[in-house]
C-alpha cells in the first residue's frame, strides 16, 4: 500500500469522525453525552437531604460566554442527569470536554464528569504531528502549551459547575405533600 493511500484512508477516517461526532453533538444524542472516555470526575456533596432535582436552567445563567471560554449549555436527558457542552461560537472551534451531570439523591451528591471530545483531541495531534515536520520539533510546545492551559481551565470550571449544581439542588423549593 502506497503512502498517498495510507494518507488518504485517515484523512477520510478523520473526515468520518468528525461528522459523525458533531451530528451526535448538536443533536444531544444520549449515548454521546453519557458515555466516553472520563478525563475528569468531580464530586460536590448536598447541603440539603431533601433535595430531589436539579434545576439546569439557572445553573446555565451561571455560565456564559467570557473572553476566553464559551458559554455552556445545558440539556436535561432525564430528571437526575444532565449533559453539557460548550456553546460553538465563532472565537472558539471546540472543547476538550463535554460534560454530564448526575444528581445521585441515595448519596445525597452530585457528580460531575468530563467527556474527552474526540474530534478536537484527533485534530491537536494532527496540528502537532505537522508542525513536527513541517516547522521543527521545538514547535510543539506551540499547541501543547495553549492546549494545556485549555484542560486545566475547564478542570476548574467543572469544578464549579459540580459546586453550583449541588447548591442549586439544595436551594429547590420542595413538593408539598397532601
Amino acid at each position: 500500500m502506497s503512502d498517498n493511500v495510507l494518507v488518504g484512508i485517515i484523512i477520510f477516517l478523520f473526515c468520518a469522525i468528525v461528522i459523525i461526532s458533531n451530528i451526535l453533538r448538536v443533536n444531544w444524542n444520549r449515548l454521546y453525552c453519557t458515555r466516553g472516555l472520563a478525563i475528569l470526575v468531580r464530586r460536590a456533596a448536598l447541603t440539603s437531604p431533601q433535595a430531589n432535582t436539579l434545576d439546569f436552567h439557572r445553573l446555565q445563567s451561571l455560565f456564559p460566554s467570557s473572553k476566553v471560554q464559551n458559554a455552556l449549555v445545558f440539556k436535561q436527558l432525564d430528571p437526575n442527569r444532565v449533559a453539557f457542552r460548550g456553546k460553538a461560537s465563532g472565537r472558539r472551534t471546540g472543547e476538550f470536554m463535554r460534560g454530564l451531570i448526575h444528581f445521585d439523591p441515595a448519596r445525597q451528591q452530585v457528580v460531575v464528569k468530563g467527556y474527552l471530545n474526540v474530534t478536537e483531541c484527533l485534530g491537536c495531534l494532527i496540528v502537532i504531528y505537522l508542525l513536527s515536520f513541517l516547522i521543527h520539533a521545538w514547535a510543539v510546545p506551540l499547541v501543547c502549551v495553549p492546549v494545556g492551559a485549555d484542560y486545566f481551565m475547564q478542570v476548574k470550571r467543572y469544578g464549579i459547575v459540580a459546586q453550583k449544581a449541588a447548591e442549586l439542588v439544595a436551594t429547590l423549593p420542595q413538593p408539598v405533600e397532601r
